[in-house]
């Protein structure tokens, strides 16, 4: 064995980091992220002997072979002699720090573990203890911290890092609802616990990976400094481009509204005095929210010292919009803002036979100070089992987490982002504000959502509600509903009347349908067609194009057939919108979408039911449109205040009611029917039910790897693919031929704009016609350039025939 263990040497053999060195650096870093939740002991006690396995002789032999027969695990063994060490506690707090850390250090390669598998018949600490390493091992290992560090230092440090386990966890206690419902008392305060776990899990991965990337690249291994500063230079700029757009946005809209709108700014801008917390911005469609709470954001950064800001958006095509405001009110600073959203970038997987030769690409970590990504980002981060994935969790801390459009979670994940948002609230310092015109009763669920006092930054809602009252709701719901035919014949006769009009549908085959009879009655009026299969950048050319035509003197005549991406985050405003039968929340947002700036007296929102839709696999859209039958009945000869918050209460309500059975994320797969990632994540009683064993089970006892590999935002797994539209064509050669690193990056972000994200059953489709190819150079695919429709976007015919390929 070598006198000096070393963590990784270079391909050559030449260049070789010391053990030491690298366990100092990751110490470094994590101490300075996990004082975020005041864990600092425990991430630096966790960062120092994570890579301990490596001091053994095996692993060293093993490291400088050049052709190993086999891989030599290296964090199982740190984690056993971890576990050995201190597993003998005799207080709650002390077993719950051992086992957290051991959890992380062994999982730091392979993944969280399930700590009992819900059959309950695999019990992680004790197969810790069934082949525990050899003496030897066990004599390198304890030699090395001596030298390194003394396992005085590391006593202390465990020492500390009880009691900053204790002190958590009297906040994790006091986080739990009083609301919520006694059962359920117990699961919420250990998938808070859980959760610890899984964030000491992402510092660790994040600061042992970025301490590779700079050794391997001949960095200086600095741990990033928060930008704490840069938040009062960036308000100077924020608030003269927020005049200037207040100015230009007056001379179009209804005094009223212009200073509603004006009000509402304000008010959030004096809010963020108030100190972290999750918070409401509970206010109507087109007052300005996006603005409103960028501006809350920066404020409230500046005063609390925030690390980051964080966009959370539902869909792709508000991420285009929201980002692209973002960045101009901000002067276009490239360099400070992330887009995370596409699926280009290949997943970070626990490749073991790569486990010491990181991928550069894989560096990959929300630096920047300004990061807008997607709901599905945010809960992968939280809860897929996926490295890439959690390691980015560590970046939620003490930040400012702005949720857009909080009504478009996905049901399954209301109690798992609840207890979530409590976690990053009472243990990381960060602030949550959820955003949104049709606020859920997230509080009123089994696992409530712990809101702040005071919890809304608009004060008075009610008469906000009144001032930005610019339509009129039109309930054209017929047995049998409306033909596509007939939805194309009403909207061109609305246009007639009203200047443009705005046609939302459920699916995107009622669009393409309801777009081909526009197009056969030959009216003159100008068409436009939007869903998800044309690229950001495509999607983001027509709107502009909408715009200008509305906003032209003359207006254009025009009618614009959409899926919902329309509804959020597009400022434009028609003369009058046709909505697919759907939940309250559509009808709200797309009414939003007309007579915007109240520039005229109302106008109609129609409602129809479309006969050729099929929804009958779309199960939360079902149980939206039974929970909007139940409003339409209770309000029936009061649609004049359908859009008002009691009738948006009384949807939620009824809508979580329907969602009783699935918010807690079921599990239908057999033999596990019956639990939810909620259990799993939480006590596990049915795990520990299966088989008693002596432990306590306020222990953490979590199915880790099995919730997380069960998890899932959207049911089928996407794979990007850049399309060669304009630019993409061109980025498309360049990914190919490039090599640097740093250039493939910038060149992969660039690609996200031009891409489309297919499921996956399509995107075999695609692939066995040979439609799309891989570019081995990124490990992304590209589509041939024949096969993007101008107007259709993604298909699998040169002449975009809807026949050949239906999304």
């Amino acid at each position: 064995m070598n006198n000096i263990p070393y963590a990784r040497i270079d391909k050559a053999g030449k260049r070789r980091q010391p053990l030491a060195e690298h366990g100092r650096n990751v110490a470094a870093f994590m101490r300075n992220t996990c004082e975020s939740a005041g864990l600092s002991a425990i991430g630096e006690l966790t960062g120092l002997v994570h890579d301990l396995g490596k001091a053994c002789s095996r692993w060293q032999i093993y490291l400088f072979d050049p052709d190993p027969p086999e891989t030599v695990p290296h964090a199982r063994a740190a984690a056993q002699w971890f576990w050995i060490r201190y597993r003998s506690q005799t207080d709650y707090f002390g077993q719950v720090t051992a086992r957290i850390i051991t959890i992380a250090i062994y999982g730091h390669h392979a993944g969280l573990p399930d700590i009992i598998s819900p059959d309950g018949q695999r019990q992680f600490f004790l197969s810790l203890l069934e082949d525990s390493p050899a003496q030897d091992a066990i004599v390198n290992m304890e030699q090395f911290l001596k030298d390194a560090v003394g396992l005085e230092h590391i006593d202390a440090l465990f020492d500390e890092a009880i009691i900053q386990w204790k002190s958590l966890f009297d906040r994790l206690m006091a986080g739990v609802p009083l609301s919520t419902q006694l059962n359920a008392k117990a699961n919420y305060l250990m998938m808070l616990v859980g959760l610890t776990a899984r964030y000491l899990y992402a510092c660790l991965i994040d600061a042992d990976r970025f301490d590779a990337a700079c050794w391997e690249e001949e960095k200086k291994a600095d741990y990033p400094e928060p930008y704490t500063d840069l938040w009062d230079a960036l308000i100077p700029i924020f608030e003269a481009n927020l005049e200037k757009k207040s100015v230009e946005q007056a001379k179009r809209a209804a005094p009223g509204i212009h200073n509603y709108r004006r009000k509402i700014s304000e008010q959030c801008r004096e809010f963020a005095a108030h100190g972290s917390g999750v918070y409401r911005l509970y206010a109507p469609t087109g007052s300005g929210k996006c603005l409103s709470s960028l501006r809350y954001a920066l404020h409230h950064a500046a005063l609390h010292k925030k690390k980051r800001i964080l966009f959370v958006i539902p869909y792709l095509t508000v991420l285009d919009q929201n980002a692209k405001e973002i960045r101009g009110i901000l002067g276009d600073p490239d360099d400070l803002i992330l887009e995370l959203h596409s699926n280009i970038i290949p997943d970070e997987e626990n490749d073991k036979s790569k486990e010491e030769k990181l991928p550069k690409l894989r560096t990959e970590r929300l630096e920047s100070p300004i990061v807008i990504t997607t709901v599905v980002q945010l809960l992968n981060t939280l809860f897929l089992g996926r490295a890439q994935s959690a390691r980015r969790l560590q970046a939620l801390a003490d930040a400012v987490l702005i949720i857009d459009e909080a009504q478009a979670l996905p049901a399954y994940c209301i109690s798992l982002f609840n207890v979530a948002m409590t976690f990053l609230s009472m243990a990381c310092n960060t602030t949550v504000l959820l955003c949104t015109a049709t606020q859920p009763t997230f509080a009123q669920t089994a696992y409530p959502l712990r809101l702040s006092e005071p919890t809304d930054l608009v004060e008075d809602y009610e008469e906000a509600f009144h001032a930005f009252s610019r339509t009129q709701i039109i309930n054209l719901c017929k047995p049998g509903g409306h033909t596509c035919a007939e939805i194309a014949a009403l909207a061109a006769e609305q246009c007639a009347t009203h200047g443009s009009a705005l046609v939302v549908m459920n699916t995107k085959r009622g669009v393409r349908r309801v777009y081909e009879a526009l197009s056969a009655m030959e009216t003159g009026y100008t068409l436009y067609y939007l869903t998800t299969e044309l690229c950001a950048a495509h999607r983001l050319e027509t709107v502009e194009k909408i715009r200008c035509g509305l906003d032209g003197d003359p207006p254009v005549p025009l009618i614009v057939i959409s899926t919902s991406l329309i509804e959020f985050g597009m400022d434009l405003s028609f003369g009058c919108a046709i909505r697919s039968f759907a939940g309250e929340d559509s009808l709200v947002q797309v009414s939003g979408r007309c007579n915007r700036h109240g520039e005229q007296v109302r106008r109609p929102v129609i409602l129809l039911r479309c006969s050729e839709e099929n929804i009958g696999r779309l199960s939360e859209l079902i149980r939206a449109t039974t929970s909007m039958d139940r409003v339409l009945s209770d309000w029936k000869g009061r649609e004049e205040e359908l859009l008002s918050p009691e009738a948006i209460q009384q949807y939620y309500l009824s809508y979580f009611k329907e969602s009783e059975r699935v918010l807690n994320w079921p599990v239908s797969e057999a033999p596990l029917q019956g639990q939810t990632l909620c259990d799993y994540l939480g006590v596990n009683r049915k795990a520990l039910d299966e088989k008693p064993i002596l432990e306590p089970p306020m222990l953490p006892h979590q199915s880790f790897r099995t919730a997380g590999e069960k998890f899932y935002v959207i049911h089928d797994n996407t794979t990007g693919v850049i399309v060669p539209w304009e630019k993409g064509e061109s980025l498309i050669v360049e990914l190919g031929g490039a090599s640097e690193v740093e250039k493939k990056k910038k060149l992969l972000r660039q690609a996200q704009r031009y891409t489309v994200s297919l499921y996956q059953n399509k995107f075999a489709e695609l692939l066995e016609r040979k439609a799309i190819f891989l570019i081995e150079e990124v490990d992304a695919y590209a589509l041939r350039p024949e096969l993007y429709h101008e107007v259709f976007g993604v298909t699998l015919s040169p002449n975009g025939n809807p026949d050949d390929y239906m999304f």
